[in-house]
């Protein structure tokens, strides 16, 4: 290799760590800043009942509502295109297991692996799309629910994690 096309190269790659590393440290920011803003959203959801003590919303999974919210917040501070690729990161980051994020377990801790049904309620949220309009199109119930042997640390019989990616798409269509 050309020795000042192995130096642009090495530079191109050590500029582009150190943008990823500052993007990151700026998104960790905005999450711890968001985290409290989003418990106390799914909480009140998953605690919401009507007059006569049924739940508004029974069919709500807490983890895509994290999700819904997470993105919603990253939204409204970094923009939409930046909120959705974090989501996306974070299902690649679950469904290889990457160290950086955990280390002292090498992969996210509970990670379930890849999952589209946490990426449909990420677009749900990171597009402005309603809470209610989500819950009706049923972006916050998974499409998968039984993992490998029943251990939610491997992935599931589909080999990449949770969701069915027709289904959650379905669930965008008129």
């Amino acid at each position: 290799m050309n020795p000042n096309l192995a130096g642009l190269f090495t530079n191109v790659i050590r500029k582009g760590s150190r943008m990823v590393d500052g993007t990151l440290e700026f998104v960790q920011n905005k999450l711890d800043y968001d985290k409290s803003d989003v418990d106390n959203k799914v909480k009140a959801i998953m605690n919401l009942v009507d007059s006569e003590g049924n739940k508004v919303y029974p069919n709500a999974d807490k983890d895509l509502l994290s999700h819904y919210f997470a993105t919603q917040n990253l939204k409204y501070n970094v923009g939409g295109p930046l909120a959705l690729a974090v989501g996306v990161g974070k299902e690649i980051g679950d469904s290889q297991r990457v160290p950086y994020f955990n280390p002292e377990e090498g992969y996210f801790k509970g990670s379930t692996g890849f999952s589209v049904d946490d990426l449909g309620a990420n677009v749900a949220g990171g597009t402005g799309m309603s809470f209610d309009e989500a819950y009706q199109r049923g972006l916050f119930t998974h499409t998968e629910t039984v993992p490998q042997n029943q251990d939610w640390s491997k992935s599931s019989q589909y080999g990449y994690g949770q969701g069915k990616l027709g289904e959650v798409i379905n669930k965008f269509s008129d």
